[in-house]
């Protein structure tokens, strides 16, 4: 569209025509470029070249005869020959870039540049300003159709307007553009496994080997958008802006750590906008927009390590103004997008950068945001409570395989009984419920590393039936590695942990969903477990309370419809409060009481929560399974948030542990149900005595003119409870 008013009087209407913009735009589609010396100490020769081939694309820009721009544009390709043999020979670029550079033709507008370099191709020296915008594909397809990435880099487009794609670092690493406007494509880590790149060398390289010599925000988990903002940054000067378009895992995953720590100390944020699952853009999954100003350059090496900006001090010696505003906001999916602007900036919340922390980012409220500290600093983390880390399950690269049923198991034993050395109890992360494991009879093949398979004849057979599957980096196997093909695919240094007692996990939860293993069970790798010891009860009694869920659904990364992905680092960081032996002998009783209630032998008769078929309890006269529940650990709740808040609840007069006390839960575990044979009098007297005195403490807790009743109705009333249980009550409708 041309803006200009027409004269019918005049040639050509009185529209001037536009300019040459040939050499104005570029295409350029790589994550790594040229890797050019220093130009500014350069041969005389070379800088005399440079100044001519900017003087030839100055005319053509406002050329207008065929025969001038037919001219120019020869000369043009000439001088690039020429000053590519100069950089040669006077060492500031290799020979395969300088052919590169003298191959490009600006003139083309039907390809793209597999380079990008704003001194070749504008003639910028630093501090000169241009716009450019990286939006380009990742990948394209071989004809094997495998993903490669020729020449420099990634070599497929989906865009065809202004584009500038991200790639190596320029030669003086000063930024020249005032703006960088993008959408980076979103791209799996695990795409670019396979992928190489051809360096300035001329030889081809792992492209993950090349990402991370040349970017400081490189982990080997990372998407390949991370690398688009640290190049961007470097396209930039100082006081540029960035404008991006990107999924929002950065905010809180682990590979974004670095990325996170260099937005933090490299740029000033202006407006962080995060639409979490909300289909706002089709393309984009948990899009979030962020707009940032770049403030200082980084040299490679030159990033903080993540850990100083958990110290205040170092916080203040880092950045210049810590208490500079950010405005950020989580959008509500209720909200109708053509209300965004005002939505905006009505309930758009303004945090202080120091906010905006290397381990995650929470677009919250400063309150919210300074009770999450509070609740952080309230006791010791996890991992060193128990004095363990948080484990993964096992990946057996391929579970058909090495996950049997009972009647394989007992085959293979009947075969031979060494069978039963290396056969595990096996449980997925669908089998962990919320207070219960529940295992479904399978059982783990366990060939861990070093394994002397000639002692299990019978499992060497089994297996060979998949041996073409389970061949380490053959086609159709497993992925490669140092293991045989009869051993599982990880290399479980722990395997040891999993026969003792400890709290599992799933490792995608719409709630807390955890659970007390006493049983030894082995775990795939879509669950997570703590070896908790003697500790168990207790953590885990913390880790189903709506207060932990607060802190997850904070700390971890959201997926669609409200769930949540475990992380390890997080889970590990939880807080737990050192309690009296009398708090945590109340909150173990009651996690104890809440393991029984979902206990399967109470389940079968979901009418009324009792047992069925011979030998069962008889059905309680009172209150039914789910309200007792339910008010258990609504119960349950309270003492916890007592642990961490026990000043603003003892201000109210809400003291839950003494109450607790008094009402004495019973000590279940002191019934040794589970020796007990399976619908035997014995059992069913065991069961029928557990029942009744849970009734019994119900009964008393849960009247009306109970004082525990009356404290738990008052808690939500207390502003720490009502902000940390807003985020948890969005998952108590679902199942």
């Amino acid at each position: 569209i041309v803006d200009q008013n027409i004269d019918p009087a005049e040639p050509n209407y009185g529209i001037l025509p536009l300019p040459n913009l040939e050499t104005k735009i570029v295409a350029a589609n790589t994550l790594l470029g040229l890797q050019r010396g220093q130009l500014l100490l350069g041969s005389e020769r070379v800088r005399q070249l440079e100044r001519q081939l900017q003087q030839v694309r100055h005319d053509y820009f406002t050329a207008r005869r065929y025969k001038d721009k037919k001219a120019l544009r020869a000369h043009d390709k000439e001088l690039c020959v020429e000053l590519a043999t100069a950089l040669t020979e006077s060492g500031e670029c290799s020979p395969f870039d300088a052919k590169r550079l003298a191959d490009w033709n600006p003139y083309d507008t039907n390809t793209d540049a597999p380079f990008f370099d704003p001194a070749w191709m504008f003639g910028l020296p630093a501090g000169v300003a241009q716009v450019s915008k990286p939006a380009v594909s990742p990948t394209s397809k071989s004809a094997g159709g495998g993903h490669r990435a020729p020449a420099a880099g990634l070599e497929t487009r989906d865009t065809a307007d202004l584009e500038v794609c991200a790639t190596a670092a320029l030669h003086d690493d000063k930024g020249v553009f005032h703006i960088v406007i993008g959408n980076p494509p979103y791209v799996r880590q695990e795409q670019l496994r396979n992928v190489t790149v051809t360096g300035s060398d001329g030889k081809p390289r792992p492209l993950k080997e090349a990402l991370k010599d040349q970017y400081e925000c490189f982990t080997g988990t990372a998407d390949l958008y991370v690398y688009f903002f640290e190049r961007s940054f470097q396209l930039l000067r100082t006081g540029g802006m960035l404008s991006f378009i990107t999924s929002n895992k950065y905010m809180r995953a682990a590979y974004g750590e670095r990325l996170r720590t260099y937005l933090f100390y490299a740029t000033h944020p202006r407006v962080i906008l995060d639409f979490g699952d909300s289909p706002v853009f089709t393309s984009v999954a948990y899009p979030c927009i962020i707009v940032t100003e770049k403030i200082r350059a980084v040299q490679k090496g030159g990033l903080p390590n993540p850990g100083q900006f958990a110290i205040p001090e170092r916080i203040k010696q880092l950045l210049d103004a810590p208490d500079r505003t950010v405005r950020v906001h989580t959008w509500n999916p209720g909200s109708a997008l053509p209300d965004f602007p005002d939505i905006f900036d009505s309930q758009a919340n303004a945090i202080a950068q120091r906010d905006l922390k290397p381990d995650g980012w929470r677009l919250e409220s400063p309150v919210n945001l300074r009770l999450l500290e509070r609740l952080c600093q309230a006791g010791k983390p996890l991992r060193e409570y128990v004095g363990s880390r948080v484990y993964r399950g096992i990946t057996t690269g391929f579970n058909e395989a090495f996950v049997v049923d009972r009647d394989t198991r007992d085959r293979l034993i009947a075969e031979h009984k060494a069978s039963a050395d290396v056969l595990k109890p096996f449980s997925r992360g669908r089998d962990v419920e919320r207070w219960r494991l529940v295992p479904q009879d399978q059982w783990l093949i366990f060939t861990r590393r070093g394994c002397d398979i000639r002692k299990y004849p019978a499992i060497h057979e089994y297996l060979k039936q998949f041996k073409k599957q389970l061949m380490p980096g053959a086609a159709g196997g497993r992925k490669p590695g140092s293991y045989e093909w009869y051993e599982i695919q990880d290399n479980i240094a722990y395997y040891e942990e999993f026969d003792r007692p400890k709290v599992v996990s799933t490792k995608v939860s719409i709630r807390p969903t955890f659970a007390l293993d006493r049983q030894g069970c082995f775990l795939g790798n879509t669950s997570y477990f703590i070896p908790a010891g003697n500790t168990g009860l207790y953590v885990l009694a913390l880790l189903n309370s709506n207060l932990y869920e607060g802190y997850a659904r904070r700390v971890f990364v959201e997926k669609q419809g409200g769930w949540y992905e475990v992380q390890p680092d997080g889970l590990e960081a939880f807080p737990i409060p050192l309690a009296t032996a009398e708090q945590r002998r109340a909150c173990e009783r009651l996690a104890e009481a809440l393991i029984w209630l979902h206990s399967p032998s109470l389940r079968e008769d979901r009418s009324y929560g009792g047992a069925s078929g011979p030998g069962a309890a008889r059905k309680p006269s009172n209150a039914p399974l789910g309200l007792m529940k339910s008010y258990f650990e609504q119960w349950l709740n309270g003492l916890v948030f007592e642990l961490f808040f026990p000043g603003e609840l003892h201000a109210r007069k809400l003291k839950l542990f003494d109450e607790t006390a008094r009402l004495n839960p019973p000590d279940l575990a002191a019934v040794a149900e589970k020796h007990l044979p399976a619908a035997t009098e014995e059992r069913s007297a065991a069961q029928a005595g557990k029942l009744a005195r849970l009734q019994e403490l119900f009964t008393q807790a849960h009247d009306s003119n109970a004082p525990l009743r009356a404290m738990l109705f008052d808690l939500p009333s207390l502003e720490v409870v009502r902000i940390i249980e807003e985020v948890s009550a969005k998952s108590q409708d679902m199942p």
